[in-house]
């Protein structure tokens, strides 16, 4: 134990004297996390804003759906809608074009004849040139088209019409909602882009602090003082512990700096559960180290170590959301299989405070893949330090 304490000791001293490696482990997170953090902050602190009415053309060539059709006209929809009547599609369409209105509707003829035989039946809806008011107006039309077809469905089975607008109403929320509407996450909070960035930076720069355990290794074999160590009756194991022991506490430290530093200065809120945050570095750590000895056991030159290790780390920390949340379906799922993803959303739900059971989920993903990282490590550990 005296040898292993005495190694750690050296790797610690070394790191601490490589003043340029240290303070870039150390400030550049910080400095990233506030560059992004507020640069990108428009993309996650999503608020309600008003919406003005949006014009609408309404052309009804069926006489019985005048009724139907004048529901785009009651004080509810008023509020979205700002309804105008054109005798003809025709002008509807030129209005459309000319910007007079931003949006059209029409009731196609038989449409109430179709709807009550169960044909075919639908609405022609012309959208504008905008398209964020275009989503807004088919949101709107759309939910009112819907609870009509419910209506016709209902009206259908039941065989009347005052219990089919009865059920309408129910459905539709008129005389109260029985839908609770909960986070995926189960806590009802969202996070912001400081705590966003704050969760993929610190898993970043975790994986590039535990790459200075397997330069450390090559570094001794590149000026041949493995020799010299092992001429001292040190044991292969005892390097390796060592190695990994060190690096991990002075990774371990960073994750510290890290967690403190934004939750003071930053207001990051990273949760109350301290055993789980405690658990997700110390897991994040183990696999990173363990990778950098894997890493070295297959190469002898600082350089080779350091590309594998970047390129390693930039691609899952990519592929997990670590530089944009949005890189799409299928790259996100290909994210699913990196230790950063796992490691990265340990941390994001903690942050988000969610329910113990999703928490722990992702902790025994990653408590995984670190024990398997560590599992293969060991066995490559002798190749990792060996001098020949």
């Amino acid at each position: 134990m005296r040898t292993i304490g005495t190694l750690i000791h050296h790797e610690l001293r070394r790191m601490i004297r490589a003043k340029e490696t240290f303070w870039l482990l150390i400030f550049m997170p910080l400095l990233l996390i506030f560059i992004l953090g507020n640069a990108l902050s428009g993309f996650f602190d999503l608020e309600d804003r008003e919406v003005d009415p949006i014009e609408v053309g309404l052309v009804v060539l069926d006489e019985a759906s005048d009724d139907m059709a004048g529901l785009l006209r009651t004080e509810e929809m008023a509020k979205w809608l700002s309804v105008r009547g054109f005798p003809d599609r025709q002008q509807l369409l030129d209005a459309l074009e000319d910007g007079e209105i931003e949006y059209g509707v029409a009731v196609p003829e038989h449409f109430a004849e179709n709807a009550a035989s169960g044909s075919a039946a639908v609405w022609e809806l012309y959208p504008g040139k905008n398209g964020d008011r275009n989503l807004v107006a088919e949101s709107v039309i759309g939910g009112l088209l819907d609870r009509i077809n419910f209506v016709q469905s209902a009206a259908a089975a039941l065989g009347n019409p005052q219990a089919a607008e009865a059920a309408a109403r129910g459905a539709s929320g008129a005389e109260g909602s029985y839908v609770n509407v909960t986070a995926p996450d189960m806590s009802g909070r969202d996070y912001s882009a400081l705590e966003y960035y704050a969760a993929q930076m610190l898993v970043m720069f975790l994986l590039y602090s535990g790459m200075a355990a397997g330069l450390s290794i090559v570094d001794e074999k590149e000026s041949r003082t493995l020799d010299r160590i092992y001429a001292a009756a040190v044991k292969p194991i005892q390097v390796l512990v060592g190695k990994i022991a060190g690096n991990g506490l002075a990774a371990f430290g960073q994750a510290l700096v890290i967690i403190l530093f934004t939750s003071t200065v930053y207001g990051v809120d990273w949760g109350d559960r301290y055993a789980h945050l405690l658990a997700a570095c110390l897991l994040t750590v183990i696999g990173s180290v363990s990778l950098a000895v894997i890493v070295a056991a297959f190469t002898n030159r600082a350089r080779t170590v350091q590309a594998i290790f970047i390129a390693l780390t930039m691609v899952m920390t990519f592929l997990s959301g670590g530089f944009s949340s949005e890189i799409g379906d299928f790259l996100e799922r290909l994210g699913t299989f990196t230790f950063s993803y796992w490691a990265s959303q340990s941390f994001i739900h903690l942050i988000l405070n969610s329910a113990d059971s999703i928490v722990q989920e992702r902790l025994t993903v990653l408590g995984l893949i670190a024990a398997g990282l560590f599992l293969i490590s060991a066995l490559l550990g002798r190749k990792a330090v060996s001098h020949e």
